[in-house]
């Protein structure tokens, strides 16, 4: 089911008729099919038969399944794998599509009010629990790190993850047991800061605004956006509504202060908002097409 508007959207159980052809082959070697494919990552969804494993399986097919391209659809995620299924008709297809479409929509619209820890926890969760225990011990917490390029020696590693279990008051067992994903998130955003020699963020939050917790919509107006990055366009209102979205982020509880949402955000929503596309260098306006534009010869523009 999906909650769709004002209401939910309940879908038949047609999945017990899907036939699946394979879901390509694992990067990393682990497995030749998948487990599972995490919303986060799929990239598209194609109707038809229109992948590499469609046209393979055409090709040493032994007639057993009849191929209909109107029953059948692939996911694609992280890139080039596929998940290949064909199910009892076309309607039962589109109905399907349809509320996969919709979840899909809806994750992306959440998504930009989580920060980049929970984003990065939520796209490799899945893949990093082999045993489906929705805790992550030690050891996965080490594949964790890898898959991030954070290095760290597994002594290292075993220091800081009892450190963190104690400020949190596990006992051995549940040290043994692992860490929940919000517990992860929060030792993955405290273990980047607590590792940094020189703190950047403290730094660009030392120059321009001094020793305060949390900064006002209108000093960061002037300070930031005015005489530092130049956005001489910005306005108060615009300052406002950036910061009832960046206080509505979902980030690690150590991030979390009491500030006004439209008045006030602290460094660590600062930060984030360094990191996110609303600070992007690339000005979107310039993706707009102008005719005004276009009296240059060929040879002077940049054809994607």
């Amino acid at each position: 089911k999906v909650k769709s508007g004002g209401g939910v959207t309940m879908l038949k159980p047609i999945l017990r008729k899907v036939r699946s052809i394979g879901s390509g082959d694992d990067p990393d070697g682990d497995d030749h099919l998948c487990r599972s494919v995490d919303i986060g990552s799929i990239d598209r969804i194609q109707r038809g038969q229109n992948t590499l494993k469609w046209e393979n399986y055409r090709k040493t097919s032994t007639g057993s399944l009849q191929l209909d391209p109107n029953q059948s659809f692939s996911i694609v995620f992280r890139g080039e794998r596929t998940l290949d299924l064909m199910v009892e008709s076309q309607k039962d297809r589109d109905e399907l599509l349809n509320v996969l479409d919709d979840v899909i929509e809806a994750y992306h619209a959440s998504k930009v009010r989580a920060g980049n820890d929970v984003l990065l926890m939520r796209y490799i969760w899945l893949d990093v629990d082999k045993d489906k225990s929705n805790t992550i011990d030690m050891d996965e917490l080490g594949r964790v790190l890898n898959r991030i390029n954070f290095h760290m020696t597994k002594p290292q590693l075993e220091k800081d993850y009892k450190k963190f279990a104690k400020v949190l008051g596990l006992d051995k067992k549940n040290q043994r047991r692992g860490l929940t994903f919000d517990q992860c998130v929060t030792f993955l955003h405290k273990l980047k800061r607590d590792t940094w020699q020189v703190k950047p963020i403290n730094q660009i939050w030392s120059d321009l605004f001094g020793e305060d917790k949390t900064v006002s919509a209108r000093v960061f107006l002037q300070k930031f956006l005015h005489d530092t990055q130049g956005e001489i366009d910005a306005t108060y209102d615009y300052v406002k509504n950036l910061f009832k979205e960046l206080n509505r982020l979902e980030i690690a509880n150590v991030a979390s202060e009491s500030v006004d949402p439209q008045r006030n955000i602290d460094k660590h929503r600062f930060e984030e908002y360094l990191l996110s596309k609303s600070n992007d260098a690339f000005d979107p306006r310039r993706e707009k097409f102008s005719p005004d534009t276009m009296s240059e010869p060929l040879s002077n523009y940049w054809i994607n």
